[in-house]
């Protein structure tokens, strides 16, 4: 077998079809033409036709993925799940996300870390909600119980809700609506539930905001 025509795609002029003894076997980037080595008349075997099609998926693969991650970094899951979408087969995905990973393009420790921070940073969450949020981009479970304990110690995670109740807690104080004492501490409380803050920890940071506040009018 072997080439027998290489013509330009209509839908992107950037890539080409390649034709094997007059049939179309598969579509391939500029790039791919020189990397390996296509050219009309090229004699093929039949096992260097197959390696060559599996060669030429994967790098585009590979291409596609690294102009995904160029956005903002990705979860394995992710890179496979788009891959996915773009028709790429299993098999190909995970040769692809291998090789990322020994590129170290690709580390969900370091993601689930970066996830954490910035989260963190941009708005007071607790571990509930971190947890959450990684196992639904595919972080595995083991990797996030070992990321964890960097951000959510004890301590840590009161500091975290006192600093997003306190901002809450004046919110609703300066509330041009009356809310009852306990119809604003009950919002307090269900506030800092769903930033996924523990029970301990939220009965404890609501009691210190109102004994605080209280402290505040009794020595006025």
């Amino acid at each position: 077998m072997h080439i027998t025509k290489i013509e330009r795609q209509k839908k992107d002029p950037s890539r080409r079809s390649v034709f094997i003894d007059g049939e179309f076997a598969f579509g391939v980037s500029l790039d791919g033409l020189v990397q390996f080595s296509l050219y009309e008349g090229r004699e093929l075997s039949n096992t260097e036709s197959e390696q060559l099609q599996q060669s030429v998926q994967e790098d585009d693969a590979k291409r596609t993925a690294l102009k995904y991650l160029s956005r903002r970094p990705r979860t394995e899951k992710e890179i496979a799940d788009y891959l996915a979408k773009k028709k790429y087969d299993h098999s190909t995905a995970q040769r692809v996300i291998g090789k990322l990973n020994g590129l170290h393009l690709l580390d969900d420790s370091e993601f689930a870390r970066m996830f954490c921070r910035d989260k963190i940073l941009r708005k007071p969450v607790g571990e509930r909600v971190l947890r959450s949020a990684l196992l639904r981009k595919g972080v595995n479970k083991e990797i996030i119980d070992a990321v964890m304990p960097e951000f959510f110690s004890y301590d840590a995670e009161r500091e975290l809700a006192l600093t997003a109740g306190k901002k809450q807690y004046t919110k609703l104080l300066r509330s041009r609506s009356r809310i009852e004492k306990l119809q604003l501490k009950n919002r307090l409380f269900n506030f800092l539930l769903h930033r996924g803050f523990d029970f301990d920890t939220v009965q404890y940071v609501v009691r210190q905001l109102i004994a605080e506040k209280q402290s505040q009018r009794d020595f006025q």
